[in-house]
């Protein structure tokens, strides 16, 4: 099962990708994120923004290929002015997720 973390006020089912039963193929999970999931944290610099969340999955025999594309804006806080601005977000991250009996993290993009 692969999830993203979140705190426990808000359903976890949301976030829950279950691969149990997936045979060899690709598979995709859309996610809407709004300012909503922001308040659920605590001591964060973001307390406003909307993003979407595209997570694309490549099941393979021995390994998951995984690539989030991810966009929106966040309301931000200058630093100098204290003025608020939207900052745009667009982000590619591509993780591999080995398939194995132990848990290991081989590096930042590859756990086992």
């Amino acid at each position: 099962i692969l999830f993203i973390y979140i705190p426990k006020s808000m359903k976890r089912s949301e976030f829950i990708i279950d691969m149990s039963n997936w045979k060899e193929g690709s598979y995709t999970q859309n996610w809407e994120i709004d300012q909503d999931f922001f308040t659920l944290w605590e001591q964060t610099l973001i307390s406003k923004g909307r993003f979407s969340i595209l997570c694309q999955l490549d099941k393979k025999t021995t390994a998951i290929y995984c690539t989030l594309d991810i966009t929106g804006k966040v309301e931000l806080e200058c630093d100098r002015s204290l003025k608020k601005f939207d900052y745009d977000i667009i982000s590619k991250q591509n993780l591999i997720f080995k398939l194995g009996e132990q848990y290991e993290e081989v590096s930042e993009d590859v756990e086992i």
